[in-house]
């Protein structure tokens, strides 16, 4: 129980951040990673679902307010990095899931 709230309230952190978007996706990206070492990758959907769940609302409402959404070509490229370590992975995910 604490493991989630500790991923919870980082979750809090990334959502309510005023730092760049990409260092508070690396730092809940990098404790979910810290898990993908051991193959847990059972705890890394339920933690990824659990910070989404928590910053999605978060992140829409500063998204609502501004009411403009737009991505410099630096983001775009940051963005990549993103996309590339979920790939990552997912690529294993599969091997491991036994349902």
């Amino acid at each position: 129980m604490s493991a989630a709230s500790l991923v919870g309230l980082l979750a809090l952190w990334a959502a309510r951040s005023p730092r760049h978007w990409f260092l508070r996706i690396a730092a809940v990206g990098g404790v979910l990673c810290l898990l993908a070492v051991v193959p847990a990758f059972e705890l890394i959907l339920i933690f990824a679902a659990e910070a989404s769940a928590v910053a999605a609302p978060f992140a829409a409402r500063r998204l609502w307010r501004k009411g403009r959404f737009h991505f410099r070509l630096a983001d775009l490229l940051l963005a990549t990095v993103v996309v590339a370590t979920g790939v990552l992975l997912a690529k294993d995910m599969p091997n491991y899931l036994h349902f």
